[in-house]
């Protein structure tokens, strides 16, 4: 566990929380894995459901990350585990920028949505690479293995309902709320090229995928609320995903975003 630096740690304590940057191999998926695997979604998902929200919590400056972010990146592409259907999102946090990088990705809100979890099912322990699956399960981001069976527990997504358009600079987004959970927007931006010059990591030439550039709440629950979310005009390869959510709580409804044109 690294020392904690005294912002930080004062937030830390007041929360009950611990960090770590985890150093852990990455478990094999094995054929038996994956028969059983297919056999469990067989048996409890039907042809409609929505993909499970996969959330990554990761960093430049940490050791242990990039390996979990390679498993987002062939989530990215295959769209599936265990073989049913999952969106990734990779949150750049702040919290190791003491020693020695500072991610150029991390946001301050991302690193307080993974506080959020921690604190409610992690046992107070913060680390990455955090895996937070559908709001409410973690694991080690980089334990493919283990990611798969916590999406094969998770009870069948249900579609969410969204309207979007978009320009050249801005998502113009419309969502009907469930009756208990806000509806949210996260957009990412996959082919980020980083040259890590310091830190755990400095030497490495780094490629991230589905990088959440926003995110951005659409309607309280209950209610149909309109957001319009601004885009960065540097951005390119953009995604994006609307999920229905209380609190920190577990995710209800996911949608997938096919974004217009600008």
């Amino acid at each position: 566990m690294q020392t904690v630096s005294l912002p930080r740690l004062g937030v830390l304590l007041a929360l009950g929380l611990s960090r770590a940057c985890t150093s852990v191999g990455e478990a094999p998926v094995t054929p038996a894995t994956e028969s059983r695997a297919k056999a469990q979604r067989a048996a409890t998902v039907g042809a409609s459901e929505a993909p499970v929200l996969v959330e990554l919590f990761t960093s430049q400056g940490c050791s242990s990350c990039p390996p979990a972010e390679r498993v987002v990146a062939e989530l990215a592409q295959s769209h599936t585990l265990g073989g049913r259907p999952v969106v990734a999102l990779a949150y750049h946090v702040d919290v190791w920028d003491d020693l020695g990088w500072a991610d150029p990705l991390a946001r301050p809100e991302f690193t307080e949505r993974h506080e959020r979890y921690a604190a409610r099912l992690s046992d107070r322990r913060w680390y990455t690479p955090q895996a937070i699956i559908a709001g409410s399960a973690h694991r080690i981001g980089s334990r493919r293995a283990d990611l798969t069976e916590a999406v094969l527990a998770v009870p069948p997504v249900a579609p969410l309902a969204v309207e979007v358009a978009r320009s050249s600079s801005a998502l113009e987004v419309v969502a009907t709320a469930p009756a208990d959970a806000a509806v949210w927007l996260a957009v990412w931006e996959d082919g980020v090229a980083t040259t890590i010059t310091r830190g755990e990591n400095a030497g490495s030439e780094v490629v991230s995928e589905h990088v959440v550039r926003r995110l951005v709440k659409i309607a309280a629950a209950g209610a149909r609320g309109r957001a319009t979310v601004e885009l960065d005009p540097s951005w390119r390869q953009l995604g994006a995903v609307a999920f229905a959510q209380a609190g920190a709580g577990a995710i209800a409804a996911v949608s997938v975003l096919d974004l217009p044109s600008s």
